[in-house]
């Protein structure tokens, strides 16, 4: 697929290839469950743009709005992580996806330059 892609196309698969990442686990059964929020999660990273989400805690069982820079998302076991520098905690924090409510790509961009997301 790689080899018909236009030469700025390749160039975003390749940016794009450090923000992702599958860890599968042997021992959880697959979900069938669709996660709405992914292709918003990926469009905020690959344009470097604030994502605001709707999040709710379990812990706390109660949600927020939070103001984030995404990092990346990866896969484990059966739910897919979003790692994201957080405005309101001012530090990097985990949501699990499948507890976010609503997310908007916003049109303001961050420059700061995160970690890889296999370097976090």
């Amino acid at each position: 697929i790689k080899a018909v892609l236009r030469s700025d196309d390749k160039h975003n698969l390749n940016q794009m290839y450090e923000h992702i990442e599958v860890v599968k686990s042997p021992y959880l059964q697959s979900k069938n469950k669709t996660d709405h929020f992914l292709q918003e999660i990926l469009k905020s990273i690959a344009q470097k743009r604030i994502l605001e989400i709707k999040y709710f805690s379990n812990h706390s069982q109660s949600g927020s709005r939070r103001k984030t820079e995404p990092v990346g998302i990866y896969l484990m076991g059966n739910n897919w992580y979003l790692i994201a520098y957080c405005h309101l905690r001012k530090e990097y924090r985990t949501f699990r996806v499948d507890r976010i409510e609503a997310a908007t790509t916003c049109t303001e961009t961050f420059g700061k330059t995160h970690p890889s997301l296999k370097t976090y």
